[in-house]
């Protein structure tokens, strides 16, 4: 008894170790298709269709077997003269199949085969085009939820800074009302990332199957962006002095930099017609343009103006933009990175990022340069 349980406890903790390391594993989509390629139930279900079909081939094409038929009794004739007494006989049958019988019957089976495996790639291709397509989705959604968080934070640190003025007399304490609202607004965007986040790994699980754990964790990223050169690497491609430059927009009128920023912070974001996480970032600067933000748009090698006016008007975008079909404005602020955001104020760059970010980051970030002193 003693010996039975030293083994049950030997194996609890096998499994415990094993579990252990199963959801402290951090897995990469290879991982994710091998993982669901050997246990998904629907995935064994289609193999266990093939090989049924290649049983039916075997039936198909064997020969019927021989049938015996033995009978045995007693025979009693109500006629005078008849024979009467025991009755024994036994039957051999050999059905022959027609060949042109038997060679469909098989080619019938050989086709259900064929079609069975199909139905495997085709099940095999939706199941892996399902992970991916689940995979990036929880990557993306995990990025959303460290922006909003990086947001929140930001807003924190703003509010306090706006409490101080307050404090001070130094801004009215309407100011103050409008950061807690937007301090509420920060906080609601954690939440709603936190549960998107949430429902993306919760589908990318019940794509998988049981074999992924509840609490597991991704290796892999949406896109390896390039840092964006630092502050003072920028500012010394725009020497002490010299003004920033004049822009013509999309609609013919001209853009002064250095006017511009000179109220409010100016918002610079350098954007591709063939950037993919463009097309995630776009749409919350359109909507910050449309709020009556300070925001000023350039676009990096998208074609001539003609392709991008069209491209814009197709996909809704009014912000006004310029065409850098060259490069020309991005080597001079050694830009090489889409998407990339600017702030400028009072003609100098106060902050600068890339890659993904929400409105609400790039609201916070105007917020924040216009209480710089």
């Amino acid at each position: 008894m003693v010996q039975r349980n030293k083994l049950f406890a030997f194996l609890l903790g096998l499994w415990v170790s094993a579990a252990a390391q199963a959801a402290g594993q951090a897995y990469a989509l290879p991982d994710l298709e091998r993982l669901a390629l050997e246990s998904s139930r629907s995935m064994m279900a289609a193999r266990e269709q093939v090989e049924a079909a290649r049983y039916g081939v075997r039936s198909a094409s064997a020969f019927p077997n021989p049938e015996i038929e033995y009978l045995a009794g007693t025979m009693r004739s109500r006629a005078a003269g008849g024979n009467s007494g025991d009755a024994r006989s036994a039957t051999l049958t050999q059905a022959i199949d027609l060949p042109w019988v038997r060679g469909a019957r098989i080619g019938a089976a050989e086709a259900g085969v064929q079609a069975s495996e199909a139905g495997l790639r085709a099940f095999e291709a939706d199941l892996l085009a399902s992970i991916r397509l689940r995979y990036f989705e929880v990557l993306r959604r995990d990025a959303e939820l460290r922006n909003a968080r990086e947001d929140l934070a930001l807003m924190e640190s703003v509010r306090s800074r706006i409490a101080l003025r307050v404090e001070v007399g130094e801004a009215p304490r309407f100011e103050l009302i409008k950061a807690d609202a937007e301090m509420m607004n920060a906080q609601k965007s954690v939440q709603a990332a936190g549960f998107r986040a949430e429902q993306a790994r919760s589908h990318l699980r019940q794509s998988v199957g049981a074999g992924l754990p509840a609490d597991y964790s991704l290796r892999g990223s949406l896109r390896e962006v390039p840092e964006l050169l630092p502050i003072e690497t920028v500012r010394q491609a725009l020497p002490e002095g010299s003004p920033l430059p004049v822009l013509t927009l999309q609609d013919g009128t001209r853009a002064d930099l250095q006017a511009m920023s000179r109220e409010r912070p100016l918002l610079i974001y350098y954007w591709a017609s063939w950037c993919a996480v463009c097309r995630f970032t776009t749409p919350a600067v359109e909507q910050l343009w449309q709020d009556g933000e300070n925001v000023l748009t350039v676009a990096l090698r998208s074609g001539s103006d003609d392709q991008l006016r069209a491209g814009m008007a197709k996909k809704g975008l009014a912000f006004p933009t310029h065409n850098d079909e060259q490069g020309a404005l991005a080597a001079r602020w050694q830009v090489s990175v889409t998407p990339s955001f600017l702030i400028i104020k009072e003609g100098k760059v106060v902050s600068s990022t890339t890659g993904w970010s929400s409105r609400w980051g790039l609201q916070l970030r105007l917020l924040w340069a216009s209480w710089l002193a």
